[in-house]
């Protein structure tokens, strides 16, 4: 069986690596976006996907639109028998999807219908849920919307980030990618219409969602945080400067009556706490403006702060 795989972000690393792997499947292709100049030097650095693909012998394509006549050309000579299609980053026109004898299929982290779209791992955390997944599916132009073929559950600790999710489920889907083609190949896939009513949405974090609102509950506040690490962060404000917070515990003696955003305890022998909606939560690692990220009792034992000071969440 001849695969074309489309993806760039690390969470397709394990599938490029099953794939590439695997006896019965040939990866004839790895479609991946172009290099991109990133950190402060804006130098060019390949991804981790493209340092996989390289590690693997794989022929690389990187078009920077992958749906032009040359783009869909090179992928034809290829002759693949499926697309696979995971975190690569652009959408794909109908000649695309239509190019295979066995067309294309995606591997999404979410149990669909739930959190279609490009964050699901960020927003099914913040959420709080226990229980999330990876499924593959048959794809169609809408987004996140074609007939699943497989789904596999993966549990969610009450203390794990959105990154710590997001590896686990990497991993799981490999695995139940390689399930999906060898399946799909012998004609022996199943194919299960969504119910989309009950479908929701998982859009990109923008910006302005990054920001603590203090009048939640120290639970809400507690997934917020970790549904956004490692990135891109919960920013909230403290003395004027943006402060991101990175870990939390929640803490339920609410220390008494008082505004949410107040410092209610700032000791580096018991902690950094915080009055929430309810409750009240306890900073655990922070990154102040300027700084490296640190433990909360490291930047109580550099800064005098007062019990009564608030965070107040916003922007300059």
């Amino acid at each position: 069986m001849r695969v074309v795989l489309m993806a760039t972000a690390p969470f397709a690393v394990p599938s490029l690596q099953a794939i590439a792997g695997h006896k019965e499947l040939e990866l004839a292709l790895v479609v991946t976006q172009p290099d991109r100049p990133s950190g402060r030097g804006h130098k060019i650095r390949f991804t981790g996907l493209k340092q996989a693909a390289l590690e693997a012998g794989c022929t690389l394509y990187q078009p920077e639109n992958v749906n032009t006549r040359e783009s869909l050309e090179r992928i034809r000579q290829a002759e693949p028998d499926v697309l696979v299609v995971v975190a690569y980053g652009q959408i794909l026109n109908e000649s695309l999807l239509a190019l295979p004898r066995l067309g294309a299929i995606n591997l999404h982290g979410s149990l669909l219908p739930a959190y279609r779209g490009a964050a699901p791992v960020h927003r099914a955390v913040m959420d709080g849920v226990r229980t999330t997944g990876v499924c593959t599916m048959h794809m169609v132009r809408a987004l996140d919307a074609g007939d699943v073929i497989h789904c596999t559950e993966v549990p969610v600790g009450p203390d794990m980030t959105a990154g710590d999710v997001y590896d686990r489920l990497a991993q799981q889907g490999s695995g139940l990618l390689v399930r999906t083609l060898l399946e799909l190949d012998r004609g022996e896939a199943p194919r299960t219409p969504q119910n989309h009513a009950e479908a929701t949405y998982a859009p990109s974090i923008r910006k302005e969602e990054q920001r603590v609102d203090w009048s939640k509950d120290n639970s809400a506040l507690h997934n917020f945080v970790r549904g956004l690490q490692p990135w891109p962060g919960a920013i909230t404000r403290f003395r004027g400067q943006p402060f991101k917070i990175l870990e939390t515990e929640t803490v339920e003696d609410d220390f008494g009556p008082g505004e949410p955003g107040t410092i209610v305890q700032a000791d580096p022998r018991k902690g950094l706490v915080v009055r929430t909606g309810h409750g009240a939560l306890k900073l655990v690692r922070v990154k102040p403006a300027g700084k490296k990220a640190m433990a909360a009792r490291d930047f109580l034992n550099g800064v005098n702060i007062s019990e009564g000071e608030p965070f107040d969440g916003e922007e300059e």
